[in-house]
């Protein structure tokens, strides 16, 4: 058999070079296509021997053969080429590359193959890298290769091959290539900055756009443009990126071609708007933030559902920023209900899972501090606790994923421990926040996140006995020491309980120091650390003003406090203007400020300078629109508090912006229970004196009453108080003069109301919750998508009623009542010369502070002052523990028993009680030596009346001239704060001997809650769309229970004497009348005209809403259910039942019992109990 050489000679003396018949010949006999494979040579050796054969060596050797052998080598190369890719043979690839040589070697630099064969080399040597020796050298001799082709071909005096626009593009895309490949390894930023002006040349010699190839060659360079970005933080970079993307993504939407479809148009739309968003995370600009929103919509829109999941998070994050920045609660609601509907399509384990689970835990934390829901942050518990199940503990390097999902857990359950008061969540809080201060993986702004989120929970729980913030701080990092001694365990704190801690505040700012030092002053969360730190040394301050040798010390601290707080204030007023936490630093601020007024007594100017600026401090805070309104009621109550304190004549101007907020708080698309925690600033127990209301309208009052202006006195009493029913009446207000002139505004309105009050009794906050799971999420996202309703629906009621404003006579529309107004309630119903005449009403409203007791007496003819200076508030809730201990079950009368202590207690602060104690001893029987019995509840009682007759009721009488009567005239009380709980309607001296003067004898004694009910007493016509006729006949529904309570079958007789049976409805008394239940009573309630109940009554301390009638079959007729009817043609409720007219403690000025909730319905009067 002849050998390949010979065979290929024939070949080549046979056939031309550019035949293919003998190019696929020559190549298979240099592959070895020989049977026998011992006859086979290798590649190599072919090469060799036909290059040094006598064939080659002849003077008649064809004028082309070194071009036919370097095409054969070529060929040949490319062959060993793929079967290196096949098979992985190492050798295989070694020996492809020395073919690619041998072809280059044997060519000249003028020939049109040249340029094939450099590239294939310098490919075959990539991908040697690539796959077998992954070092430099290789990378290096690629780049060698790819330059010195480049140079060959466009310098012309090289007398290269001529080249095309196209071939010279990919030429220098092959150069760049792999100098960005070099880059990877290197990091050596020359090499990518070459490979970008590489992209750049390539741009310029790609086709016309919206050619392909050109939008191709824009999106690789904005791709180097982009790492380079991420290298040097650069902006030319990103903005050089971002018209990259932008040019690639209209010629895009230009090409019509088959090459640019729908998909790719998408992609293009991505890298835009990821472009965008960096540049957004970078500058922070407006501008950048709404585009990158608008961007992910519209990619969102045009990509499959299964492809959206990026996408919907970062534009989820994008509308919470958007939301943090201008407050806008519609972004927060969409940002939950994207993440609710990612969720939906993310079912564990999907691996994405973890990631929607902590930013959806993230918003709906913040849904929480903005609505006050209690719901919504134990869904977020709920959330962030399955997104720290599914992370592993070990994550890679600055994958803050684990360690910001602890860090938003434990900031949640502070906010739990906050509300409840539950030392399991702090503790859990303390646990997983030192867990994520020491994750490894975590980067330098995961650090400082937590470590800065931990400043914040310092202050929301240093007073509290566990504080889990500063336990947290005990060992954040394991190459800190300084966090080590923060804390100090109950084991080394001497009388400390087991749960309490001793606090180290310098340990503390120490971390906060260091906090500060690592921290980028351009970084966003700059600002909050400045803030932080300087408000943990306003606190320092504060503890250490205690001793005299730390004064010194602690006026410096205060000193810096401010420093670091004004430019924590400067910085967000120059880069964040419309940011809500602008709002919190001017907080700290003006407490600062104010401190340091308190401190400068001894230079007068200096102190009023500071006052001044505290107050304008708390000001800004308390009006800067982009805040919840939670927020800014905290600057705002701060600001009216200090101000009235301190003499700022800006006092009565923040207690009347404070009041103006309660509406607000306790606004109509929330549910009742969630408008009355929020007037409560919280649950029981929780550490949030900041955000309670009760008692701010009274301050107010008293403040106006300083200033000498009673009448606005009277009008912030009015705004302030009740704002729970205010709120509930303005849906139910009659419309008759707006529906008189503008019908299509009434009927709006009336429309909206409805929707609002349905929504109103949805039981939003104690739906269970979110468990985990599909339907559990599916359900959440049905009551999250509710709740965006009703809040939409407000905004509607709010625009609407501003619309009415603006129409003449309407100024007032639904606003609060001015003393004009309020003046006519004194009128009797269709006295229109009461005014002059100052015949009618007489109305005393108690307004009882820490400082005063004032009474305002008023009338017709207009309001006049009654200081009572005879008893304290101190009095007042000695009196109030009083009453509450006599009407207890289970009080003692006999010599024997023994004395409560919580009575001893109630009576050291009432004057002259005391001496009906024959011992003062709590827990002592009293013995038959000491000459007198424990007072008996009719002592106790009659010693209340005494005092409230001596230093409230009769310096009324006596300054109103009343005369004892046969027929007195009536007295209308509208107490405040404890008087609310006080029987000042029997209030009077009684003795043993039967003989009594009482305010019985000079007046009848009616109580009112607030002036407006007077208003609701006068109002004859039914509100717009009851179903109620005035010219109703008269009816009366009794309800009474035999079995429990005897004597009621005698009050039903007595009823039966005087009513007809055709008007009379009874209930309760079986076989002869039906059951009393829920059902039965609501369908004759709302057609009665009077109403008496003669059954138990129950009122809930915990949730006044469920105070409740109880009826037959053990249901319970509460606050809430009676709220849903509406009664306006009712005229009188006689509930005689206990706790009917019990108050709630923790809100006595907004009247939350049963007798109120009857007055909302509709009855113009009600007679209820106080225990």
């Amino acid at each position: 058999m002849a050998s390949p050489p010979q065979l290929m000679m024939e070949l080549i003396a046979k056939h031309t070079l550019r035949d293919e018949v003998t190019f696929e010949l020559m190549a298979s006999i240099i592959v070895g296509v020989c049977p026998d494979e011992t006859q086979q040579f290798t590649p190599l050796r072919v090469i060799i021997q036909v290059e040094n054969g006598d064939i080659w060596n002849q003077k008649k050797d064809l004028a082309n053969r070194r071009e036919v052998m370097a095409a054969l080598s070529h060929n040949l190369a490319l062959d060993i080429k793929k079967r290196f890719f096949d098979s992985n043979r190492e050798k295989d690839i070694d020996i492809a590359i020395a073919l690619h040589r041998k072809s280059l070697e044997i060519t000249p630099l003028t020939h049109e193959a040249y340029p094939l064969y450099m590239t294939h080399l310098a490919k075959a040597v990539l991908a040697r890298h690539d796959n077998v020796t992954k070092t430099v050298a290789d990378l290096d001799l690629a780049i060698s290769l790819h330059r010195t082709l480049v140079t060959v071909l466009l310098f012309p005096n090289l007398s290269g091959p001529p080249v095309d626009d196209d071939d010279k593009a990919s030429y220098l895309s092959n150069l760049a290539d792999v100098l960005g490949k070099r880059y990877n390894v290197t990091r050596k930023l020359e090499d990518l900055d070459e490979a970008i002006e590489l992209r750049q040349e390539v741009v310029e010699l790609s086709p016309p756009p919206p050619d392909v190839d050109h939008i191709d060659a824009l999106r690789i360079l904005s791709q180097n443009l982009i790492i380079r970005h991420h290298r040097v933080k650069d902006v030319d970079s990103l903005n050089t990126v971002i018209s990259l993307s932008r040019a690639a993504y209209a010629f895009g939407m230009l090409n019509s071609s088959t090459e640019v479809n729908q998909a790719a148009r998408t992609n293009y739309l991505r890298e835009l708007a990821t472009a965008v968003c960096s540049r957004y995370r970078l500058l922070h600009k407006e501008k950048d933030l709404q585009e990158s929103i608008e961007l992910h919509e519209k990619l969102i829109q045009n990509q499959p559902i299964g492809e959206q999941g990026t996408s919907l998070i970062v534009l989820s994050l994008l509308l919470g920023d958007r939301f943090a920045r201008f407050g806008d609660p519609e972004d927060l609601d969409r940002a939950i209900s994207v993440l609710l509907q990612l969720l939906a399509h993310r079912p564990s384990p999907h691996p994405e899972r973890y990631n929607t689970l902590i930013n959806l835990g993230s918003s709906l934390r913040i849904l929480f501090v903005q609505t006050g829901q209690k719901k919504h942050l134990n869904d977020a518990e709920t959330f962030l606790r399955e997104a720290v199940e599914l992370l592993p503990e070990h994550m890679e390097k600055n994958d803050d994923s684990r360690a910001t999902a602890l860090n938003n857990l434990s900031i949640v359950l502070i906010a739990k421990y906050e509300e409840g008061g539950n030392r399991q969540d702090i503790r859990e809080a303390i646990r997983f926040q030192m867990e994520a201060l020491k994750l490894e993986s975590s980067s330098e702004d995961s650090f400082l996140s937590s470590l800065s989120n931990l400043v914040v929970a310092q202050f929301s729980a240093y007073d509290i006995p566990v504080d889990g913030f500063q336990l947290s701080l005990a060992s954040y990092r394991p190459a800190s020491s300084t966090g080590d001694s923060a804390v100090k365990s109950s084991s080394d704190a001497g009388d400390e309980t087991q749960d309490e801690i001793q606090v180290d505040l310098d340990a503390t700012i120490g971390l906060c120091e260091e906090a500060l030092d690592r921290a980028i002053s351009t970084k966003p969360h700059y600002p909050a650390i400045l803030n932080n730190l300087g408000n943990i040394l306003r606190l320092r301050f504060q503890s250490n003003m205690r001793f005299e040798d730390k004064k010194e010390s602690a006026k410096a601290d205060l000193a810096r406090g401010i420093q670091l707080l004004q430019q924590s204030l400067a910085i967000l007023e120059e880069r964040y203007p419309q940011s809500a936490q602008l709002s919190n630093t001017c907080h700290n601020l003006g407490l600062a400020l104010f401190h340091k007024a308190a401190i400068s007594v001894d230079d007068k100017p200096a102190a009023l300078r500071f006052r001044d600026a505290g107050a304008a401090a708390l000001k800004k805070g308390a009006t800067n629109a982009y805040a919840s309104t939670s927020t800014k009621f905290v600057s705002a109550k701060s600001w009216a508090l200090l101000a009235e304190h301190y003499g700022h004549p800006t006092a009565l101007e923040a207690f009347r912006y404070s009041i103006s907020l309660l509406p607000l708080l306790a606004a109509l698309n929330a549910d009742l229970e969630l408008r009355q925690q929020r007037l409560m600033g919280g649950a029981r127990g929780a550490s949030n004196e900041d955000q309670r209301t009760d008692g701010l309208a009274i301050r107010a009052a008293a403040c106006a009453i300083r200033a000498g202006k009673l009448e606005e006195a009277i009008e912030l009493l009015e705004e302030g108080r009740a704002v729970f029913w205010a709120q509930a009446m303005q849906v139910r207000s009659p419309m008759h003069d707006l529906e008189a002139e503008y019908p299509d505004f009434a009927e709006k309105l009336r429309k909206l109301g409805r929707g609002l009050q349905a929504g109103s009794f949805s039981p939003g906050d104690r739906a269970d919750s979110v468990k985990p799971g599909t339907e559990g999420e599916k359900k959440l996202l049905t009551a999250h998508d509710e709740a965006t309703r009703l809040r939409r629906l407000n905004v509607e009621w709010e625009e609407a009623l501003d619309a009415v404003r603006k129409l003449p006579k309407f100024e007032d529309f639904l606003r609060p009542r001015r003393f004009s107004v309020l003046k006519s309630a004194c009128l009797e119903h269709g006295d229109l010369e009461g005014a002059d005449t100052g015949v009618g009403k007489t109305i005393v409203i108690l307004c009882a502070t820490l400082d005063n007791t004032d009474a305002l007496l008023l009338t017709a003819k207009g309001v006049e002052h009654l200081p009572l200076s005879g008893l304290s508030f101190e009095h007042m809730l000695g009196l109030v523990n009083l009453v509450r201990n006599v009407s207890l079950p289970g009080y003692s009368r006999g010599s024997e028993e023994v004395l409560p202590a919580s009575l001893l207690e109630a009576a050291g602060t009432v004057p002259g009680f005391e001496e009906l104690f024959s011992s003062k001893r709590a827990g002592k029987k009293a013995s038959a030596n000491e000459g007198r019995k424990p007072p008996s509840a009719s002592d106790i009682l009659n010693h209340v009346l005494k005092v409230l007759w001596l230093n409230v009721v009769e310096p009324v009488v006596k300054f109103l001239d009343l005369k004892i009567s046969e027929t007195p005239s009536r007295l209308y009380w509208c107490p405040t704060g404890p008087l609310t709980f006080l029987p000042i309607h029997a209030a009077g001296l009684y003795d043993d001997s039967g003989k009594t003067t009482t305010i019985m004898d000079y007046a009848v004694s009616s109580y009112i809650p607030t002036i407006g009910s007077l208003f609701n007493e006068r109002t004859s016509d039914p509100p717009l769309g009851s179903t109620r006729n005035i010219a109703d006949p008269f009816k009366m529904l009794a309800i009474v229970q035999p079995k429990s309570l005897p004597s009621t079958a005698f009050e039903l007789r007595a009823i039966q004497r005087h009513i007809p049976n055709d008007a009379l409805v009874a209930l309760g008394d079986p076989p002869s009348t039906p059951l009393a239940t829920v059902s039965e009573v609501l369908r004759h309630l709302s057609t009665a005209s009077i109403v008496h109940f003669a059954c138990h009554g129950k009122h809930n301390l915990g949730n006044p809403l469920r105070s409740a009638l109880l009826l037959d079959n053990g249901e319970k007729l509460s606050v809430e259910r009676i709220m849903q009817h509406d009664m306006r043609n009712a005229q009188l409720a006689f509930l005689c039942a206990c706790e009917t007219a019990m108050g709630e403690t923790e809100l006595p000025d907004e009247s939350m019992h049963l007798g109120a909730a009857l007055l909302f319905a509709g009855f113009k009067g009600v007679v209820a109990t106080m225990w």
